[in-house]
């Protein structure tokens, strides 16, 4: 189904993306433990928080919960030792984006 305003023409949708990002530069010992908690008021598989470490995607939370929980994130091996970064992105998906049932 395409979606047509009143003079029969389909509309220039909107795509754009809203988002935030929080970049945090940490030292990382051998069998130490990311973790943080959480609690998720947003819309599932629409407001999406993105967990990265030096860039590479651990974690993807959405949706709603009642109560705090916490996220076991990641552990550093023997090998992995030293300076890393921590990325947090809070993307909100367009409507025209979002998964439907």
């Amino acid at each position: 189904m395409a979606l047509v305003d009143w003079h029969g023409r389909q509309p220039h949708l909107r795509t754009e993306r809203k988002y935030a990002t929080l970049y945090v530069d940490f030292t990382a010992q051998a069998n130490d433990v990311l973790c943080f908690d959480y609690l998720l008021q947003s819309e599932e598989d629409a407001d999406i928080l993105y967990v990265l470490i030096d860039g590479t995607p651990i974690h993807q939370l959405s949706g709603y919960s009642k109560d705090w929980k916490t996220c076991y994130a990641y552990v550093f091996q023997e090998g992995e030792a030293g300076e890393h970064e921590l990325t947090l992105i809070f993307l909100r998906m367009p409507p025209v984006l979002r998964k439907t049932s």
